[in-house]
């Protein structure tokens, strides 16, 4: 960490290599740590005064978080601390790198396995080779000013507001980050080493306020006399009237917080007098106010809204600490959620950690206790033990445990009884193995009906929990950030480059033994670059990463990751079948294949079934999880024409979605959507209207954002002009041309296809037409050529438009190009996450290939080719030749067109004297008639007519070769305006 990077590339290198190491240590300490433990009760009795084990390697030491006579509550307050210690490094080392300011942290790995935990940490030979700087509590005082400026600069970067603390009766240091920190000088290699630092977050504190679902006296489940053994004692923080030194607010929050907060608030340190102790602790009431008032119901709504979408319960954990959110407020967002499934992930999320307090605390007590009587075979005892443990914990009968009060003691949050057994057992059970870490069989066959649902036969081994820094993970946003700011035209990091650092510090943050072993977290890695490669376009890449992150599933039937793993390849697999760009592609998604093709659909459909039966276990077959496979399959259906199986699928999703979501919800709008247009493509046009109508129904009492509403009066639109309600259609279409222009201006192609739509809808009763032009017919054309004229001009515009269209003709008898394209495929999951909460650039993990495929706002970017501007052309100087009403005018285009025709040729005479042979017009030049094209490209095909018309008006005899060429320009194959 002393290493100063020149530039950003140097700076993602140093990341690289530090999770190298980090990766290597960690490794090697875990082996060391599962050695300790294993052979902790081999070390003779127990003293009365016995201290936690120290083990030490050549360049590492290994502490057992607390003594063996230690108390739970101690070892509860052990274990936090250690947990602090490691997150404050990480945010310390982050701070320390964005001030550039030199620091060093102690390389530091927590292990729990088996119940005990084990703190690994490279020898940085504090007590031999090093002297302190920085240390407040020593005597002498230790408190070098270089030392003090730079811990001031990262207590800056972390919105730590600076505070006095008092040095015995007459000295006051003013401090950033907490009093109790350190700093060690290594005058052998020129390093500042900090350690304590697991105080330097703020006391997250509030006065308790007891609620519904709240208990003031919060009585441990451990306490239980009928579950728990006589030795467990009550918690270290008894009283919810005072502030818990172990609750802090986290760094995510504090950076993002408005105001500064002093490390030390609700200690003695937070200030030398009463006033700014006073001042200091209040500041910290109202951050902890913020977090629990605004930010979590803020972040809970995301949630609701699925704009972060967790895979499972233990991913709830991990997402809400993205956001500076503790694990213990779990209750809280439970309470606050809409969603029930939302509500169900954070309850078992709970309910799993409740268990995991009760059974590592009897783990550990029943290891003790075979050290106290000289056990030396144990193996099989702690395995029935835990088999024990949880058939106790998810059976049925008498003893099935009852894990409430641990439950409103650790997130103050009561599960009623009914909801308790109404959550899904076998996603207990997995959150149940991943945080007491043990590993039971894969298999889907767990009879939870039973006393003993986990026999001891199905019990495989017990897994070591690792935790590691995690490096500089924000430097890809930094790197966006001063690329911006250097020059607002230069390019950020491309999504491949961001997939790929992301995937080389997954990689490079394991061991090396640990890269070759099966493992959820590369299956979801893996699965994210396959959704990248489907977003993009690219299906071999991501059928080819979808199946490697099948086979790195931990359980390849079970395992929740492999679930979307295989709706990546089923997208991937559909897009090898019907290529993006073939014509049967471009049919199919515009809603006229006929399904006639002859597909090979039965691979598609066997990884489809294997993903069903991973839904049913993990979440249940109506969870909106399965959305995603049954979302995939539709659209492979879809690109293959066959539109009625496709929407058998979507009914599906659109059911989930109505139990899941409720009615007035936006994903809910967006199945009620894509269900009218693929009635709309299957002819259903009753069905169709009234699906959209109710869409546009609720999408407006939700307030959805204008840009739905829009799209969806385009579709209206769509539907009743096939009903053959044009006058409907119209007004439709209306509404959504003038709502995108409002929202995304004139020059935006949305707004340009509602353009589009608007002007076919205008002239589509008057297709036939050859009668006298009545005002309202002259209204419709001139309306039309307005609309036209907008979609020139953004063509002519634009530099480089696609060679093909994806939709019907631009300009045909149907209303409008209806593309399904936004409804199949991760492509319009970018808009999603367009914030980046989800973002590569976080160092985050991308998700928008969990839960339901269709997700406002939807309207991808139509497509329009340049090819297209002779056929527009040729419709707005036919309309605006329509609409002439001077006499004069009218016998100059009447004798063209005769003269064109017939080859007759009659005279014209000018409005001055001089008369014009209609030979001379009749054969142009073919370089003035590329002249022509080029004038009518440079402004626009009604304004240049009206520019020659009154040329001829004023005996311009050039005008009249002018019009002649824009006539046959409208009215023959002979001339062309391309892009």
């Amino acid at each position: 960490m002393s290493l100063r990077p020149p530039n950003p590339d140097a700076a993602l290198q140093k990341d690289i290599q530090l999770l190298e190491l980090i990766g290597a240590f960690e490794e090697t300490a875990t082996q060391h740590a599962i050695r300790m433990v294993e052979e902790h009760h081999l070390q003779g009795p127990i003293g009365k005064q016995e201290s936690s084990a120290v083990s030490n390697a050549p360049g590492a030491i290994f502490r057992l978080t607390s003594s063996t006579v230690a108390s739970p509550e101690e070892v509860d307050a052990a274990i936090s601390r250690t947990s602090a210690e490691l997150r404050s490094i990480d945010s310390f080392n982050r701070a320390a790198h964005d001030a550039g300011v030199d620091g060093n942290t102690a390389l530091m790995v927590l292990i729990d396995y088996k119940g005990f935990r084990v703190v690994a940490y490279a020898d940085m030979g504090i007590d031999e080779r090093t002297t302190p700087s920085f240390d407040l509590r020593s005597n002498p005082l230790k408190c070098d000013e270089s030392a003090l400026a730079r811990l001031s600069l990262i207590g800056k970067e972390l919105n730590l507001k600076p505070h006095g603390v008092q040095i015995g009766e007459d000295r006051r240091v003013n401090v950033h980050l907490s009093a109790n920190i350190q700093m060690h000088f290594d005058q052998e290699f020129g390093r500042n080493y900090t350690v304590n630092l697991f105080e330097i977050m703020p006391i997250d504190f509030q006065p308790h306020q007891p609620s519904a679902n709240s208990s003031p006296a919060r009585s441990p489940t451990r306490q239980d006399s009928k579950l728990m053994p006589s030795m467990m004692a009550p918690s270290q923080n008894p009283s919810p009237l005072g502030p818990n030194k172990l609750h802090r607010l986290r760094s995510e929050f504090l950076k993002q917080y408005a105001s500064t907060v002093s490390s030390d608030a609700f200690t003695s340190a937070s200030g030398c007098g009463r006033k700014e102790r006073d001042l200091n602790d209040s500041e910290a009431l109202r951050a902890s106010a913020y977090l629990r008032e605004v930010w979590i119901p803020d972040v809970v709504k995301r949630f609701d809204d699925l704009e972060i979408r967790p895979l499972s319960a233990v991913h709830i954990s991990s997402e809400i600490r993205k956001f500076g959110i503790n694990v213990r407020h779990l209750g809280l967002i439970a309470q606050l959620s809409h969603i029930p499934y939302i509500r169900d992930m954070a309850c078992i999320e709970m309910v799993a950690r409740a268990f995991k307090s009760i059974f590592v605390t009897r783990l550990r007590s029943l290891m003790i206790h075979f050290r106290s009587v000289g056990a030396t075979q144990i193996d099989e005892e702690t395995k029935s033990f835990t088999c024990n443990m949880f058939s106790t914990a998810l059976g049925i009968g008498d003893k099935a445990i009852r894990l409430n009060s641990e439950i409103q003691f650790k997130f103050e949050y009561e599960i009623e009884e009914k909801h308790y057994f109404s959550l899904h057992r076998p996603a207990i059970f997995s959150a149940m193995q991943h945080h007491c870490g043990v590993l039971f069989d894969e298999s889907s066959d767990y009879n939870f009906q039973s006393p003993n649902p986990c026999p001891r036969t199905r019990f495989q081994n017990f897994i070591p929990r690792r935790k590691h820094p995690t490096g500089l993970k924000h430097l890809l946003q930094q790197v966006d950030k001063a690329a911006q700011k250097q020059a607002t035209n230069q390019p950020t990091i491309g999504d491949d480059e961001r997939l790929a650092y992301t995937l080389t510090r997954h990689f490079r943050s394991m061991g090396p033994k640990s890269k070759l072993q099966r493992s959820d977290g590369t299956a979801l890695e893996l699965t994210a670059v396959a959704a990248h490669y489907n977003l993009t376009d690219r299906p071999e890449e991501a059928k080819r990463y979808a199946i490697a992150a099948i086979s790195a599933c931990v359980g390849k039937t079970t395992s929740a990751v492999s679930t979307v793993a295989r709706a990546q390849l089923i997208e991937a697999m559909g897009a090898l079948l019907v290529p993006s760009n073939s014509e049967r592609f471009t049919i199919n998604m515009a809603g006229c294949g006929d399904g006639s093709g002859n597909f090979d659909l039965e691979p598609v459909i066997r990884i489809y079934q294997q993903g069903v039966t991973s839904v049913k276990w993990n979440w249940g077959i109506s969870h909106p999880m399965g959305m995603a496979l049954h979302d995939r399959l539709s659209g492979v259906y879809i690109r293959c024409g066959k539109y009625e199986d496709a929407l058998n699928f979507h009914e599906m999703c659109l059911e989930i979605a109505m139990a899941s979501f409720g009615k007035n919800h936006v994903v809910t709008v967006g199945y009620l959507t894509k269900s009218g247009i693929l009635n709309l493509y299957l002819k259903n046009t009753e069905e169709s209207a009234a699906r959209l109508i109710q869409a546009l129904q609720i999408a407006k009492s939700i307030s959805a954002p204008s840009t739905l509403v829009a799209q969806i009066y385009g579709y209206i639109a769509s539907a009743l002009d096939l009903r053959g309600d044009l006058g409907s259609a119209l007004e439709n279409a209306q509404k959504a041309r003038k709502m995108w222009e409002k929202a995304k201006g004139q020059m935006d192609p949305r707004s340009v296809a509602a353009n589009l739509q608007t002007a076919t809808l205008l002239l589509k009763p008057y297709e036939s037409y050859k009668g006298v032009l009545t005002p309202a017919i002259r209204t419709a054309y001139r309306e039309a050529i307005t609309c036209f004229e907008k979609v020139f001009r953004f063509l002519k515009n634009t530099a480089a438009m696609p060679t093909g269209n994806r939709g019907t003709s631009i300009i045909s008898s149907r209303a409008s190009s209806v593309s399904i394209d936004s409804y199949i495929s991760s492509r319009s999951s970018r808009a999603m996450t367009s914030d980046s909460s989800a973002s590569f650039a976080s160092g985050q993990t991308p998700t928008p290939f969990v839960g339901p495929a269709v997700m406002p706002p939807f309207a991808p970017l139509p497509q329009f080719p340049k090819s297209i501007l002779h056929k527009l052309t040729k419709k707005i100087v036919t309309l605006k030749l329509a609409l002439v009403e001077s006499p004069h005018h009218k016998d100059v285009i009447r004798t063209l067109r005769s003269a064109k025709e017939d080859g007759v040729c009659v005279p014209m005479k000018l409005r001055g004297s001089s008369t014009l042979d209609c030979t001379e017009v009749t054969s142009f030049d073919p370089m003035m008639a590329r002249e022509v094209v080029i004038k009518m490209a440079a402004v626009s095909p009604s304004i240049y007519l009206d520019g020659v018309l009154a040329r001829i008006d004023d005996d311009d005899g050039s005008a009249i070769d002018e019009l002649a060429i824009a006539i046959q320009l409208a009215e023959s194959d002979s001339l062309g305006l391309s892009g």
